[in-house]
């Protein structure tokens, strides 16, 4: 759990999914696992889950930085934050639920921070205890989506519990949680709002160059325009910084790369080389009414089943110096064999883009990862490593 300091403000409810789905007629299982992200740094205090247990559940409440998605049965990387064992009398009303709701309070508030997702996951012994949003109640969109916001706290589409034991039974199907998040938040922390993408990917990637500007010849210091393509690598502290210096490079709102990895190896973030419309970097590149553009960034990760998720989601303002554009990405875990991610920033003016690599084939190896496609550095770090090991016969 992350720590934050501030003042903090009156507790806040959040109903997700009250305003945006039908709330009637909801299904039932042992549990609800999901994502959530949060514009401001804060905490979560406790939450209520709808029922419609007619038996005395014992429910258990668990905490995940970062996404669900991948670790869905990996206990060990999830921390208990509450428990309660559930009697008739502790059912209540609440609006948007039909039979009731129990309230847990979280053993310590949950700190929150910006930008950074995490994961919450309530089981229950009961296999009625635990009501979510389905396909019947209009719940639309894949498992990793947003669910519903309210401007601040936006909740993730996730996944049912089928099992009184915990993470031992969770199907890949799309469920949303049923129930409220009360959260303070911290007036001294504050970051920009930056709504997830509906509808999946294909709703963000569609149409960003529908005006042809993907066209627009561009360049960057140091990187188009030199006459050989180079790489370096540098070593701090189990961290290896990979960066890839392409011949070609060409402005885009998006960008793909591959990172092949023998080992399981975790991503820190991104370098992305700034494109300009209408020439290099610096003032040239921008009027005296363009000294600021407001750029949001979405990075995706498909998974060895071919499934999108995205995994980091900001807004920044880049300034007419500078050259390069960095995502401190929380958690990426990349998985031994290639992975593919996708990185995707729209500008309010159209006119700031993100260098692509265009050189065929161009790839930069060392300690076992190997960066294909990319313009820029990846930061990948070798700590928390699932290692090598030989079976003694």
């Amino acid at each position: 759990l992350s720590s934050s300091s501030g003042v903090a403000k009156p507790p806040v409810e959040f109903t997700p999914g009250i305003t945006r789905l039908k709330t009637s007629d909801t299904s039932s299982y042992n549990g609800i696992m999901f994502g959530i992200l949060s514009r401001e740094a804060g905490s979560i205090q406790s939450i209520t889950v709808a029922t419609s247990t007619t038996s005395n559940p014992h429910v258990s409440v668990y905490f995940l930085p970062g996404s669900f998605i991948g670790p869905e049965m990996s206990q060990s990387l999830w921390k208990q934050v509450g428990g309660a064992d559930i009697q008739k009398n502790d059912i209540v009303s609440m609006a948007g639920c039909t039979d009731g709701a129990f309230n847990i309070q979280l053993d310590k508030p949950v700190q929150i921070t910006p930008n950074s997702p995490f994961s919450l996951y309530v089981n229950s012994t009961n296999n009625c205890a635990i009501s979510f949003f389905g396909e019947d109640n209009d719940l639309k969109g894949t498992i990793g989506n947003e669910m519903d916001s309210d401007g601040v706290l936006s909740v993730l589409i996730g996944k049912k519990s089928e099992a009184g034991s915990p993470f031992t039974n969770i199907p890949p199907t799309a469920k949303g949680f049923h129930g409220r998040i009360t959260y303070t938040l911290l007036s001294c922390y504050a970051e920009p709002y930056v709504p997830l993408p509906t509808g999946g990917f294909g709703g963000v990637w569609s149409g960003a160059d529908e005006d042809g500007r993907e066209a627009v010849t561009a360049s960057v210091r140091g990187v188009a325009g030199s006459d050989t393509a180079t790489s370096f690598i540098e070593e701090r502290d189990r961290t290896i910084n990979i960066t890839c210096r392409p011949q070609s490079t060409s402005p885009s709102t998006r960008i793909e790369l591959s990172v092949e990895t023998e080992y399981t190896r975790r991503v820190r973030g991104f370098t992305v080389p700034v494109l300009f419309e209408g020439g290099g970097g610096g003032s040239s590149a921008f009027t005296t009414e363009r000294l600021y553009d407001r750029v949001s960034v979405f990075v995706y990760h498909r998974s060895s089943q071919g499934v999108w998720r995205w995994v980091y989601a900001s807004e920044t303002v880049v300034q007419q110096t500078d050259f390069e554009l960095t995502l401190a990405v929380p958690e990426l875990v990349l998985h031994p064999g290639k992975n593919t991610l996708r990185i995707i920033a729209t500008s309010q003016s159209n006119t700031t883009k993100l260098a692509q690599c265009q050189s065929e084939g161009y790839a930069v190896s060392h300690g076992g990862v190997t960066v294909f496609g990319f313009c820029g550095t990846v930061p990948v770090s070798y700590t928390h490593l699932t290692l090598p090991t030989k079976r003694i016969v």
